[in-house]
């Protein structure tokens, strides 16, 4: 359970009224699932993995967390790539298979294994 009023999670089976505030507003476990799941939607869509996994561990649903955390592992935004020409370095975050060096000006093509990274 959990107060209302103060949010504070209540471990006694059973309670009339908190035991930190004393009011008498209390939540049950089915009574807040649904909100908090509204919260870990929200917080998925916003790319927010690790704050939706630890939304699941409050509602002790381990599983559900291990596979939020999941979400947002092996992707990466943006990798960075010498130019095989001049050697500079320079970020890229599209999927095209060819990049033109801002420093040399020269096309040069980017291997399936990277792109797939993206």
């Amino acid at each position: 359970m959990k107060c209302a009023n103060c949010g504070e999670e209540i471990l006694q089976k059973n309670p009339q009224k908190c035991p930190y505030c004393g009011s008498t507003d209390l939540l049950s476990m089915k009574d807040i699932i649904p909100t908090v799941v509204s919260e870990i939607d929200t917080l998925k869509k916003a790319g927010k993995f690790e704050e939706a996994a630890l939304k699941y561990e409050e509602l002790e649903m381990y599983d559900k967390a291990e596979e939020c955390r999941n979400l947002n592992m092996g992707k990466v935004s943006a990798i960075s790539m010498k130019c095989p020409h001049c050697g500079a370095t320079q970020p890229f975050s599209s999927k095209n298979d060819a990049v033109k060096c801002k420093r040399c000006g020269k096309n040069y093509g980017i291997p399936k294994k990277v792109l797939d990274l993206l």
